[in-house]
């Protein structure tokens, strides 16, 4: 299974937090994609509620040419933030417990809920019998009556799973009609290589959030306190896209190249019973070395092929194990008994005599086409030359004189 994510991003009030940066890819065909979604500040009044509803938030679509989407889930994160000013109105020192408190909602495009968060964030403080100055600030010696906070925050993660108990809301994450905008990795923080990856279209989620401050323990505004509390809600999402990943085909053919023109010509036979090997990397870059998956297994689709009695061959199912821009891979094959020459090395590039390899470039980043056919090699043996002279022999001595002249225009067969 391979996972890809969209995400950081938010509605309202939002600040860093640990879900900030997506993943990029590793060779274990795990790879994620990370985008900043729309973000817009939502300021509560100081003595009022907050409130938003139905903010939309454009999450990338999943590319269905990468595979089958199996699983979406969703990290939520809703966040507060309070600003207070507090004042006691009361003629004995008193403890005030006071804050703000938020319920963020996400919704399906449908704006139907999804899942709910619910931070809460919470002060504590003794506050000193009132100086006669409701101005939430200290006016003379001892335990001050009134304070101005700085802002507090507080977050609450929850998350939703969507698989195929819900097919209907599933496929709506999918775009079914290719790629269409470029997403760029976000992976700094993560210390992966970063990757462009093409994503499809967007979908459109909701958010919605109700805030407001709070002060406990029994006390009455305006008998007991005065309070100046500002309640900020936000939230941030991050979008992770499990699926099942498409294999490309890899194939082609080793042919005797009777005429070593290296074309596979029609009734030039093919060259069964042959091993061909797929390798990462080729002789111009790093490698060429096994292909294998973090555990040091070969990857499912690499294992070594045998041609039959036409001399084709084919890798399977094979899912790269680098999805970065490029990835360059190599299929090697030795010369077959019986032959010498490879035209493979007269037209393309060989190390060396015995070991032919021919590079297969997989740029999954701009070509979406999951089959490489035609790697093909051909070999062949020198052709022999047999030649020399057709003579009027008039002396018929079997030797040509410097004489006797040669007879143009006559029909040489060659027999076994």
């Amino acid at each position: 299974m391979n996972t890809k994510s969209n995400g950081s991003g938010g509605i309202g009030w939002s600040w860093a937090s640990p879900l900030a940066a997506a993943a990029a890819l590793t060779i274990a065909s795990l790879h994620a994609y990370g985008v900043d979604l729309n973000i817009t500040n939502v300021v509560g009044n100081a003595t009022e509620a907050v409130t938003w509803i139905d903010r939309e938030l454009k999450v990338p679509k999943f590319d269905h040419n990468l595979g089958t989407l199996t699983q979406v889930r969703i990290d939520v994160v809703g966040n507060v933030r309070t600003t207070p000013k507090i004042e006691n109105l009361t003629s004995s020192p008193r403890t005030f417990v006071f804050g703000s408190q938020a319920a963020v909602t996400l919704e399906d495009p449908d704006k139907a809920p999804l899942v709910t968060t619910r931070p809460i964030v919470l002060i504590t403080r003794r506050l000193g019998a009132f100086d006669g100055f409701a101005n939430y600030a200290a006016d003379g010696p001892g335990l001050p009556s009134g304070i101005s906070q700085f802002p507090q925050t507080s977050t609450d993660q929850k998350s939703v799973v969507i698989n195929s108990s819900n097919a209907a809301l599933l496929n709506q994450f999918v775009n079914n009609s290719g790629p269409s905008a470029t997403i760029h990795t976000i992976a700094d923080d993560l210390g992966l290589p970063s990757s462009n990856a093409s994503t499809g279209g967007t979908l459109s989620l909701f958010a919605s959030a109700t805030g407001d401050w709070l002060v406990t323990g029994g006390a009455v505004e305006s008998i007991d306190f005065k309070q100046d509390i500002k309640t900020d809600a936000g939230i941030n999402v991050f979008v992770i896209y499990t699926y099942t990943p498409i294999g490309y085909t890899l194939s082609g053919r080793l042919w005797n190249d009777i005429d070593l023109n290296g074309v596979a010509d029609p009734g030039e036979p093919g060259i069964p019973g042959q091993v061909v090997t797929l390798l990462y990397g080729t002789d111009l870059t790093s490698g060429p070395v096994p292909v294998l998956d973090a555990n040091g297994n070969p990857l499912p689709g690499t294992l070594p092929q045998i041609t039959d009695a036409d001399g084709r061959y084919q890798f399977t199912g094979f899912v790269p194990s680098d999805l970065s821009l490029r990835s360059f891979y190599s299929v090697q094959v030795s010369m077959p008994s019986g032959f010498t020459i490879s035209t493979y090395s007269i037209f393309g590039f060989s190390p060396d005599s015995s070991i032919i390899r021919s590079t297969v470039d997989l740029n999954v980043a701009v070509d979406s086409s999951l089959a490489k056919t035609n790697i093909d090699f051909g070999f062949g043996k020198p052709l022999a030359r047999v030649g020399g002279t057709v003579w009027a022999d008039t002396d018929i001595n079997g030797l040509k004189n410097g004489q006797e002249s040669g007879l143009p225009g006559l029909v040489v067969t060659l027999t076994n």
